[in-house]
C-alpha cells in the first residue's frame, strides 16, 4: 500500500437517520412510562440534549474531515474548521466491512471516529480498512 493514505470524510446520513430513529424510540419509551410530569421532562431533556451533541459531533465545526494515515499508526487529521494535528491510531480501533470505529489519541486525549461505508468513497474505505488491519499494528 503507498503511503501517505489520504481520506476525505464526510458525515454518514446512515449514522444519522439510526442515531435520530433511536432518539426517537427513546422518547416514545419515555412518553409510555408511568412516571410523574418531572420525571418525563427531565428524561426528554436529557434524549434531546444527546441527540443534539450526536449531530454536532457528526456535522459541527471540529467534526474530521480529512485524514492522511502514515507509517507506523500514525495519521494527521483536518477538521472542518481548518485545525490540523497529528494523532496515534489505538491497537483497540473495530474494523469491519458495514462499521468501523477508529480510536485517535492525542497526548492525554482519545477520540472515536465512526465510519460507516457513505463517510467516504467505497475504495477509500476499502484501503483505510487495510491500513487499520496491517498498518496500524506495526
Amino acid at each position: 500500500m503507498q503511503l501517505p493514505l489520504s481520506v476525505k470524510l464526510q458525515p454518514s446520513r446512515k449514522l444519522t437517520l439510526l442515531l435520530v430513529a433511536v432518539h426517537v424510540g427513546a422518547i416514545l419509551v419515555v412518553a409510555v412510562v408511568e412516571l410523574s410530569a418531572w420525571n418525563k421532562a427531565a428524561m426528554l431533556l436529557v434524549i434531546g440534549v444527546s441527540l443534539w451533541n450526536s449531530q454536532r459531533c457528526m456535522y459541527g465545526a471540529r467534526r474530521i474531515a480529512a485524514l492522511t494515515l502514515r507509517d507506523q499508526g500514525k495519521a494527521e487529521y483536518l477538521r472542518s474548521n481548518g485545525e490540523t494535528g497529528e494523532v496515534t491510531v489505538h491497537l483497540q480501533s473495530t474494523v469491519t466491512s458495514l462499521l468501523t470505529v477508529i480510536l485517535l489519541r492525542q497526548q492525554e486525549s482519545l477520540e472515536a471516529l465512526v465510519l460507516l461505508p457513505d463517510s467516504l468513497g467505497q475504495d477509500d474505505f476499502r484501503r483505510l480498512r487495510l491500513w487499520l488491519r496491517w498498518q496500524a499494528a506495526d
